[in-house]
């Protein structure tokens, strides 16, 4: 009887108890500046691509028009979106510098104050009816996930 409860015993202590493990719930409603910044990253990763296509000598035209096709976007349009997609990046690098560096004293909250400015400059840059229609655009095309993770109670 000893020789079976030996080993029973050490395969309960070596499972992991339910309360230990974290709990991982998906987060449906992202909010838009989480959704905006995982689009503003697709435009300058595309911007990126067709400028490599170009160094090749070849022709970068439908890479650099991706987004505007996509989203039915005026060539004026699209320019006023890379232009905050650039300023995105600029402000990011520089928000991840800062961080480095100690000199910010909350990450998440300045990023998300970007992100709600640039929002509100792409807002004002475009026709009210242009924006809704990227907004629906980036809402629809995005495959951004956000969980929200309990730890374990200890």
């Amino acid at each position: 009887m000893q020789k079976i409860l030996l080993p029973l015993f050490l395969t309960v202590i070596a499972l992991p108890a339910p309360c230990q493990q974290p709990r991982v719930t998906e987060i449906k409603d992202i909010p838009d500046y989480v959704l905006y910044d995982s689009f503003f990253f697709r435009v300058s990763w595309l911007e990126e691509l067709a400028d490599n296509t170009r160094s090749r000598g070849e022709d970068d035209s439908s890479v650099r028009s991706t987004i505007q096709r996509q989203a039915g976007l005026t060539l004026d349009e699209a320019a006023s979106l890379k232009r905050i997609v650039r300023d995105w990046k600029a402000r990011t690098s520089a928000l991840k510098t800062a961080a480095q560096s100690g000199g910010v004293k909350s990450v998440p909250e300045e990023h998300r104050q970007i992100m709600t400015e640039l929002i509100g400059e792409l807002k004002a840059a475009l026709p009210a009816k242009t924006f809704a229609q990227l907004d629906a655009f980036v809402h629809a095309s995005s495959t951004a996930k956000m969980i929200h993770v309990t730890p374990p109670a200890k």
